[in-house]
């Protein structure tokens, strides 16, 4: 949410959620091409490149909030 323009400048997969498609195992990613952004599934057993960034969430029981 902080950084939304990031996927223009490398993929970003979201390797905690899946789709099975047809018996294969599918992640979503982030991506951008020019001006536009796309979200797509990517193969899960891929070969993950240097250029591919990962999304991670903590959990919120481990977040201190304070309001």
């Amino acid at each position: 949410m902080k950084n939304p323009n990031e996927q223009r400048q490398y993929p970003i997969v979201g390797l905690g959620s899946f789709a099975g498609v047809l018996g294969s195992r599918y992640v979503p990613y982030l991506y951008g091409r020019g001006a536009g952004r796309g979200l797509d599934l990517l193969w899960w057993d891929v070969v993950w490149y240097g250029h591919y960034r990962f999304l991670a969430l903590r959990e919120l029981s481990s977040l201190h909030l304070s309001f």
